[in-house]
């Protein structure tokens, strides 16, 4: 089995969870009894303490010999995380379960970038499929759990995505190729990872960089956690709130498998620029509650934001 095929197996299988988790989870918090407010406080918890997670447990994964053995266990933390979604007491053990799992499995993807990128450009195969497909299977998700919600109880949300997790670990140890962490030499010391880490801080492009793109991709903060909520506040039915979805994020995979010829001809800076402009045309639209039609002209711009 090639690279691109395994690698792609693991992207569906990580996406199978996100593509009910992103849109859903506010609907199983809701009918727990949760606020608006603490829904929005459970959801921000993780991305608030990225900064500070992220750094860290990427240098715990560097500890590793082979890059899949955290994914497994990342993975497999992340399943036990959401399924202790269904027997949380109250906000704080909701919001205790939801950072573990959203923590440990949100860790994963950048692992597994760092391999297919690797592989891409050693093996000539564009990025994009892989992580397209991972996408594709994002909208299958995210489809069937809004037609599954129309006769199921909210409680099915948690459990799919703590069920996905799990198969992520699985597809991790069995697909992902043995590629290993360190090619030459031993595995550098704990200080070591850190001291490289703030190297990379220092580097004023990186951190541009990567302040651009948080802020382009934090705009989609409450999108994510109450978009479903307020379409169907708005009369939308819960199989069309997932046909949105899947229309935002078939045109991220249209724009991942067939556009990448323009994607380097443009270059970077200037797709960041044109992310942040589409994203700032997308929530001003949003914010006046535009009719059912309109949504689906600003969904597609999700392939820019």
């Amino acid at each position: 089995m090639s690279s691109l095929t395994r690698l792609s197996v693991f992207y569906v299988a990580i996406y199978l969870g996100t593509g009910v988790s992103l849109p859903y989870i506010a609907t199983y918090l809701r009918d727990r009894g949760m606020s608006g407010a603490a829904i929005g406080l459970i959801l921000a918890i993780p991305m608030l303490a990225k900064p500070f997670t992220g750094p860290a447990l990427a240098v715990w994964a560097d500890g590793f010999t082979l890059r899949r053995s955290p994914m497994v266990l990342l993975s497999l933390g992340a399943g036990l995380g959401y399924a202790a979604l269904l027997i949380a007491p109250g906000a704080l053990g909701l919001a205790i379960a939801w950072f573990i799992g959203q923590t440990l499995l949100s860790t994963v993807s950048p692992l597994l970038d760092v391999v297919t990128l690797r592989r891409a450009r050693s093996e000539g195969f564009n990025y994009g499929l892989p992580r397209g497909t991972g996408s594709a299977a994002f909208i299958v998700a995210n489809l069937v759990m809004g037609v599954a919600l129309t006769f199921a109880a909210p409680a099915i949300i948690p459990l799919w995505i703590a069920l996905s997790a799990l198969l992520a670990a699985l597809a991790a140890g069995v697909f992902v190729p043995p590629e290993r962490v360190h090619a030459e030499g031993a595995k550098p010391l704990g200080s070591e990872r850190w001291k490289d880490l703030g190297a990379l801080l220092r580097d004023r492009t990186f951190v541009l960089a990567v302040m651009t793109v948080g802020l382009i991709q934090g705009a989609h903060a409450f999108y994510y956690g109450f978009s479903t909520i307020l379409w169907r506040n708005q009369g939308i039915s819960e199989p069309i709130i997932g046909l949105l979805w899947g229309v935002g994020v078939a045109a991220e995979v249209g724009f991942m498998w067939f556009l990448e010829p323009w994607r380097r001809k443009v270059g970077p800076e200037k797709l960041l620029i044109l992310g942040a402009v589409a994203a700032v045309l997308r929530w001003i639209a949003y914010a006046f509650a535009p009719p059912l039609w309109m949504l689906f002209p600003m969904q597609a711009l999700h392939a820019l934001t």
